[in-house]
């Protein structure tokens, strides 16, 4: 989030080539807030899936197109004691539900990125994991 508005970031992971870094519909959309939802979910693919945080995103159901994975991000990071994490909670159900990254390659950035700041990098570790552990836990539901 910012002052006035939504913050947003798209993200290309390719093997190929990249001809252009500019997306017009997106395959995964991550909504960590209401305003987000709102503003980016039209731009979602057909067939594609949402990944929101339940704790704050009330989902309404208006496509029914779309895989939608609602994850109590905000209360998963409330409850390990680290509730500016919702973020990493969120990142590792993704990961964990579409595999497109290795996991070791994301705690390597967590790693490089807090460098020198050890509770930091435990801090976002754990989120990250528990989110590991709820996309595995939808697994266990045969999901």
């Amino acid at each position: 989030e910012m002052r006035g508005g939504t913050a947003n970031c798209m993200v290309v992971i390719t093997s190929g080539e990249l001809y252009s870094p500019v997306m017009g519909n997106v395959e995964n959309l991550i909504a960590l807030n209401q305003d987000s939802i709102d503003a980016f979910l039209k731009r979602v693919k057909e067939k594609g899936a949402v990944f929101i945080n339940s704790s704050l995103v009330k989902w309404n159901g208006c496509r029914k197109d779309l895989e939608v994975f609602e994850i109590p991000a905000s209360s998963i990071a409330e409850k390990i004691g680290v509730p500016k994490s919702a973020n990493m909670v969120v990142l590792g159900a993704f990961l964990g539900i579409k595999g497109i990254i290795p996991v070791d390659k994301i705690e390597a950035a967590i790693n490089n990125y807090f460098s020198g700041r050890e509770e930091v990098v435990k801090a976002n570790v754990r989120a990250f994991k528990e989110g590991l552990g709820w996309a595995g836990s939808l697994k266990g539901e045969g999901r």
